[in-house]
């Protein structure tokens, strides 16, 4: 005799019969437990509403052989190993040695102009789960943090090349304003803060005209060439 099987894999109890050309059958009421009452006594003098006390869920459900059964799991197997590998590689972000699980879609939208400082002190930790890596996987604000290897260069006007390697905004009482953070061919580091909205995209080359205006150094940040005045000019012909 054959035997049948819900798609949870418990083994049906009721007859099986046909419905549209595939087998289905009834199952215990899930309300009551397939006990018929519930233990609110007031209401319908306890007993069941949904499978009106026959102990039986009305609606049919869709039943398998053990074959199809674990057919159907294999497959499903198969599938959610693919899903979490995909999620493995979109959804994980790790910054300074502390792994997110998140959306990758949103939490970049988020986090997209955010320095690491901001992220430590915000709701974006609530994201953390279990693991840590010493690896930076991928950061739109690894650029911020990490220490450049960079030195300082003498006060004064400069017309050189740079390339933009980050950018942030940020609120501050006196309004908007945005960070901007630039290496030259030396790998020696330019900070610009500014409320000017320039359109500067990362990993951009431009010839600039500027000012070294200061000389920083920080633990976090190595040594920092603080500018102002930054203009873009044409190379001369």
């Amino acid at each position: 005799m054959t035997e049948y099987f819900f798609r949870d894999g418990e083994k049906v109890q009721y007859k099986v019969f046909d419905d549209n050309g595939k087998l289905h059958a009834n199952r215990y009421c899930g309300k009551c437990g397939g006990t018929g009452m519930t233990g609110y006594y007031w209401v319908h003098a306890g007993v069941c509403f949904k499978c009106d006390g026959t102990k039986i869920d009305p609606t049919p459900r869709r039943v398998f052989t053990k074959e199809e059964l674990d057919r159907l799991n294999k497959n499903a197997e198969v599938r959610l190993e693919k899903r979490m590998a995909k999620i493995k590689v979109e959804n994980n972000l790790v910054i300074a040695g502390i792994e997110f699980g998140h959306y990758w879609k949103s939490f970049n939208e988020r986090v997209e102009f955010k320095s690491w400082r901001e992220i430590k002190k915000s709701k974006y930790l609530a994201c953390i789960k279990t693991g840590f890596s010493l690896e930076i996987l991928e950061s739109k604000t690894k650029d911020f943090w990490v220490k450049v290897k960079s030195e300082f260069v003498e006060l004064g006007n400069y017309v050189k090349e740079l390339t933009l390697v980050f950018r942030h905004g940020f609120e501050t009482q006196y309004g908007y304003s945005e960070i901007y953070k630039f290496v030259d061919d030396q790998s020696n580091q330019y900070v610009w803060f500014t409320s000017s909205y320039p359109k500067l995209e990362k990993g951009q080359i431009y010839n600039a005209k500027f000012i070294v205006k200061d000389n920083q150094e920080s633990e976090e940040y190595g040594k920092q060439n603080m500018i102002k005045n930054f203009k873009i000019v044409k190379e001369s012909a």
